[in-house]
């Protein structure tokens, strides 16, 4: 899957300057609207379940598979440098960590007994005697037994899955940040976030083709997105322009000079194309043999959006470094479907009821 849409939400953090350095930390939080394309999966063969082929029943199954990022976090540290007095460029790595939504349908085949049609089929049963010391005992006896013969209806039974997970990973990336006006700051930022491997099973018992299905995502997201921070100061100082020429008014209070060290909290708004590589495997849900596996790649896009907090450390008035944690709405999701195509998937029980 590829995920691809806006996201947006807020952040605070702290930093520390010393001279043109400047070390941080910063949460934030993100609502994100990715999901995931439509995609199909085909059996890698004809027959999907041979362990009935000999029956020779055409017996289809659908898998449709939907997955959406709904929301994700992050915790940081950043590093970077301030060229000038109001922009600062930095580096930031950490944890990550996303709420995944996995759900979809299982469609198969129904039973359809064939009027009139039966199949001979020999049973073992048992029958009551006597010993010669006329003690009671059975005897086991082979009976025939006509069993009505069943094939695939058009009206398939489908069942729904529906999966909510959290997975932590990593969060690395880039951004610059400028003083806009007083305290106000703004920043472009890129983060590339790996949630690792999601895992969903599903099984359908209902169909003449009964199947349980697994679903093994490895979901990986980029994050491109613009943001509004304000910084606080503990000394409460009001901090003057950059500009170095203004006069100095001696009758009126000096105004601090602006410094990225310190606390600051502020909202992003952004978008996410991320990418969900999804094995799928189809089994026996009774004898737990795998039947097939395939493999596919869906983007997975949509809108992000959040708040997030750090502090940075500013050193020798050119190097931050700081810390960062956000948390995100996401609506990146992605869709897609895995076929039996046309043949039998999983006949175990066909041919008989």
């Amino acid at each position: 899957f590829k995920l691809n849409d806006m996201i947006f939400g807020g952040q605070a953090g702290f930093n520390w300057q010393a001279g043109a350095w400047v070390a941080g930390i910063e949460a934030d939080f993100q609502q994100s609207r990715q999901r995931g394309r439509a995609a199909t999966l085909n059996c890698a063969t004809a027959v999907c379940n041979p362990a009935i082929g000999a029956f020779g029943l055409d017996a289809p199954v659908t898998v449709t598979m939907a997955q959406k990022l709904e929301w994700f976090a992050t915790l940081r540290a950043r590093l970077g440098l301030t060229p000038t007095p109001d922009s600062l460029l930095y580096a930031t790595g950490g944890l990550a960590v996303g709420g995944i939504r996995t759900s979809g349908t299982i469609t198969g085949s129904s039973l359809n007994v064939l009027q009139g049609t039966t199949v001979d089929v020999i049973q073992q049963g048992t029958i009551a005697d006597v010993d010669e010391n006329g003690n009671p005992i059975e005897i086991p006896v082979q009976v025939p037994v006509d069993i009505p013969f069943v094939t695939a209806s058009t009206n398939p039974a489908t069942t729904s899955f529906d999966s909510r997970t959290t997975k932590a990973g990593f969060a690395v990336g880039a951004g610059a940040e400028v003083r806009l006006a007083g305290n106000w700051t703004g920043k472009v930022e890129y983060l590339y976030l790996d949630f690792g491997r999601v895992a969903t099973a599903a099984t359908n018992p209902l169909n003449a083709t009964p199947l349980a299905v697994n679903f093994d995502s490895h979901v990986t997201n980029h994050v491109a997105r613009v943001g509004l921070n304000y910084k606080f100061d503990p000394t409460g100082a009001v901090y003057a322009p950059a500009d170095a020429g203004a006069p100095l008014l001696l009758k009126a209070p000096m105004l601090a000079a602006w410094t990225w060290s310190g606390l600051y909290v502020g909202g992003t708004i952004g978008y996410g194309a991320g990418k969900s590589n999804t094995d799928t495997t189809f089994s026996d849900p009774v004898s737990g043999a795998e039947l097939f596996a395939t493999s596919r790649a869906r983007r997975l896009d949509g809108a992000i959006g959040g708040a997030q907090a750090g502090y940075n450390w500013l050193a020798g008035g050119v190097l931050l470094a700081g810390v960062e944690g956000d948390l995100n709405y996401s609506g990146q999701r992605a869709k897609f479907n895995a076929v039996c195509p046309g043949d039998v998937c999983n006949p175990a029980l066909i041919g008989v009821v």
